[in-house]
């Protein structure tokens, strides 16, 4: 859970949680993973342990955020493969 945002949300999204905002983000760094009708076959939990395995371990920086459907928006978090 404490990945989700870091995985799913652009980083000026990621550095505005606060107290007064954490659970509506996280909310919506979920939904944006899962609203796709193909999210069963993909393998997102996979892919935010290995991103959270990969900042931890090797003290890496966000290059661009996942958007479903395979898609990524360079310099805002780091991305996944598509469907």
């Amino acid at each position: 859970m404490n990945w989700l945002p870091d995985f799913a949300l652009k980083h000026s999204e990621v550095e505005a949680i606060g107290a007064h905002n954490a659970v509506e983000v996280v909310a919506r760094a979920a939904r944006s993973i899962y609203k796709s009708e193909k999210y069963q076959k993909r393998g997102e939990l996979g892919e935010i342990m290995l991103h959270a395995i990969v900042r931890q371990t090797f003290s890496t920086v966000p290059g661009a955020t996942f958007i479903p459907g395979g898609t990524l928006r360079p310099g805002t978090g780091v991305g996944a493969r598509g469907a």
